[in-house]
């Protein structure tokens, strides 16, 4: 029990929002993101998730956009730069 108290404590901290777009993400690099992220952090937003569209098969196999997690776009890249600048967690979900 003791447990779940101290899961519930920390996920109270969680103020989080999904960013998506009509596309696969080429938007989240635009001049235009940063001021959004500033607005949701007035807000109280301290999580950000991106969610580049991923495709799904009939077999249920789920497909993006291969890059190199080393190298990863610009796209991607940014705004995770921008938003762990104004101190927001990120979690990218395909």
């Amino acid at each position: 029990m003791a447990w779940w108290i101290l899961s519930c404590a920390w996920a109270a901290d969680i103020r989080g929002v999904t960013l998506s777009t009509h596309t696969w993400g080429a938007e989240w690099a635009s001049d235009a993101l940063p001021a959004d992220l500033d607005t949701l952090g007035q807000l109280g937003v301290n999580w950000v998730a991106f969610h580049p569209y991923a495709q799904i098969a009939g077999d249920g196999t789920v497909s993006f956009r291969p890059f190199d997690p080393e190298a990863p776009p610009e796209w991607l890249a940014r705004p995770i730069r921008d938003a762990h600048a104004r101190g927001m967690k990120v979690l990218v979900v395909p």
